[in-house]
């Protein structure tokens, strides 16, 4: 059963990330007990395909919440997965991309529309990523090739609009509003750029 699930942005368009476990009752068949892998299902030509095993997610558990966040602030997403009986895994990315990207921090559930290129993406600021687990709200915002953004639009539940116009860097975080856990001199944080 999943316990985990949401968008994880780790090649620069959405994917899909999913934490599974068992349920632990005598119960239940033997089968459906065993020990599952966190699975990375990532955008090909249309159609999604498991690739958390090459990338390392192939360890076997009883999985419950995940957080993708930049831990280690190098501008590419970092994961963290709680385990119902063992410890958390986390799993660091091992180097900045080249591509764009944008962090949007902004009030919990709000819409965030950033445009870059002549192109929209559109994400939430949402905390919720699993069973008993949560994040900051910011919104990952792969770019591409993309280093500038023309636009940052935030829509917050409560329907106020938020946002910036005119070119701006990527490889940043940008701050709409008072986010708990997001401090105001994170507006200007840009990514620690290292040679592959």
């Amino acid at each position: 059963m999943t316990w985990g699930a949401g968008f994880f942005d780790y090649d620069g368009d959405l994917d899909i990330l999913d934490a599974q476990g068992g349920l632990f009752d005598e119960r239940i068949p033997e089968e459906v007990l065993r020990a599952q892998p966190i699975w990375l299902l990532s955008q090909e030509e249309g159609m999604f395909v498991e690739v958390g095993e090459a990338l390392g997610l192939a360890q076997a558990g009883s999985y419950r919440s995940l957080a993708a966040e930049d831990f280690n602030g190098d501008g590419v997403p970092d994961l963290l997965v709680t385990a119902l009986s063992e410890p958390s895994h986390l799993y660091l990315s091992d180097g900045c991309t080249a591509n764009g990207w944008i962090d949007v921090a902004a009030p919990i559930d709000s819409r965030v529309e950033v445009t870059a290129g002549g192109v929209t993406h559109t994400a939430w600021t949402q905390t919720h990523f699993g069973y008993g687990g949560a994040r900051r709200p910011i919104a990952h915002i792969g770019l591409g090739d993309q280093q500038t953004v023309e636009r940052i639009v935030v829509t917050t539940p409560m329907g106020e609009v938020m946002g910036l116009e005119g070119t701006l860097e990527a490889r940043r975080q940008v701050v709409f509003g008072n986010v708990p856990g997001v401090t105001r001199s994170a507006v200007t944080r840009s990514a620690v750029t290292r040679s592959e």
